[in-house]
């Protein structure tokens, strides 16, 4: 094997290590995007809930609170 041959097989190996390494990145940076729109979900999901449950006089009272 001559040394061309072995520089393009190093080259071709470093090639796919960083093909595995950035593919991996954008993989996991999706599914941490994915989880946390899911959790803001949640998050807006339960705020519904608990607003629903509060009397509206009681809500609007607080919220001229906040205006003053």
């Amino acid at each position: 094997m001559n040394h061309t041959v072995k520089v393009g097989f190093l080259f071709m190996a470093v090639t796919f290590g960083l093909y595995f390494v950035i593919v991996n990145t954008l993989v996991k940076s999706i599914d941490a995007l994915n989880t946390a729109r899911e959790d803001q979900l949640n998050a807006a999901t339960i705020q519904h809930e608990l607003l629903r449950r509060v009397p509206k006089n009681r809500i609007d009272s607080v919220l001229i609170d906040i205006n003053e």
